[in-house]
């Protein structure tokens, strides 16, 4: 494994380990947006569903292209990223937001944090809470990225999501790892950013792991998102708590 890789598994795994998700409605109007769907209890797309045409793994591995593919700064050199974003600026950054299917992302690093994010009708919300992912930068193979990944499901503990006060049940039945993928960086890339000798156009082959929720999408009005995740490891527990505040529009 790479240094970069080292570092970035260190702080990445749990990119989303907690973000709590509560969801309170204070708007404008009770209308569901989602449609009857046995794929969806509790407003949660279940473990074996295909939403919008994609496994949770197939999902995984948009998040994870799009975390990857998003650069990491702006020209002027400030941190644009989502995973930096301390207050929702810049939660949606490198998206289209014009697809069925938002990401929403967690930190770089434990921590609490809020973000507060307007959100258009009619859009499921794909997050993690707590993921990891390992890459071949450092001459490792599809089984050394394997093994990596089965350590890391070792070192979880707490994979809590409620939504709108009632915790989704079972949340780690919500475990899936991807197929290995391959990513494109783009300029200002989050592996330039941790000093590694990858510039834009690099192709690198990945492969991710994590516990994955999809909400159906919300009703029109106020939101909050909370969800939480713990891992332990050796001298460095890491718990990571966040809350999203989101008005859809």
């Amino acid at each position: 494994m790479s240094k970069l890789s080292k570092l970035l598994t260190r702080w990445m795994m749990p990119i989303a380990i907690a973000i709590t998700v509560s969801i309170i409605t204070t708007g404008c109007d009770d209308d569901v947006v989602a449609p009857e769907n046995n794929d969806i209890v509790d407003g949660v797309y279940t473990p074996d569903s295909r939403p919008y045409g994609k496994t949770y793994a197939e999902w995984s591995a948009e998040w994870w292209t799009w975390a990857w593919q998003t650069e990491a700064t702006n020209a002027s050199g400030d941190r644009t990223h989502p995973l930096f974003d301390t207050t929702g600026a810049h939660a949606f950054n490198g998206q289209q937001t014009s697809g069925s299917v938002l990401f929403l992302a967690g930190f770089l690093g434990p921590g609490t944090y809020t973000r507060n994010v307007w959100i258009p009708s009619g859009k499921a919300l794909f997050f993690p809470v707590v993921n990891a992912y390992a890459d071949t930068t450092g001459g490792w193979t599809i089984d050394s990225m394997r093994n990596a990944l089965d350590r890391f499901a070792t070192t979880v503990n707490e994979v809590f999501v409620e939504v709108d006060g009632r915790a989704i049940a079972n949340p780690k039945s919500y475990h899936f790892r991807s197929s290995e993928f391959a990513i494109t960086l783009p300029h200002r890339n989050l592996y330039e950013f941790f000093g590694a000798p990858y510039g834009a156009g690099t192709r690198i082959p990945v492969m991710s792991d994590g516990y994955w929720i999809m909400l159906a999408p919300l009703s029109r009005g106020v939101h909050t998102i909370h969800f939480r995740g713990s891992m332990t490891r050796p001298n460095e527990p890491f718990v990571l708590d966040m809350t999203y505040n989101v008005t859809v529009v």
